[in-house]
């Protein structure tokens, strides 16, 4: 594929700015699809803004108030790790509800009841 120079408007400061033939072919290279939206300059200013590969104020995995310890995710799976429906949610007690019919709360029977034994199909 032959490449030519582009002339691009940077999005953050609206100079323009070339895209060199040789940069587009190592943007072929590396397997991005998409033209820069930025100029070099916008660019290496906004990698300067990241911190641990996040972007300032847009970390919340690890922010912290005053006097709290930073937050992870919930549930199972280590630092981060999603989950948190199945286990490890903690105590939250029972849940209500009602039926949308009849307005009425369910009656669930008794564990100790054989209508509440589910029986499997072989």
């Amino acid at each position: 594929m032959s490449y030519e120079e582009k002339t691009i408007v940077c999005m953050d400061c609206a100079a323009n700015f070339i895209f060199s033939a040789e940069e587009q072919k190592t943007f072929a290279s590396k397997g991005f699809i998409h033209e820069p939206k930025r100029c070099q300059a916008c660019r290496d200013a906004r990698k300067s803004t990241k911190v641990n590969g996040n972007r300032e104020g847009n970390n919340l995995a690890t922010s912290t108030t005053a006097g709290q310890a930073p937050r992870r995710g919930g549930g199972q799976g280590g630092p981060g790790g999603g989950g948190g429906f199945a286990r490890g949610g903690g105590d939250r007690g029972p849940i209500s509800a009602t039926s949308s019919r009849t307005s009425k709360k369910p009656s669930v029977p008794p564990a100790s009841s054989p209508a509440a034994v589910v029986s499997r199909r072989p």
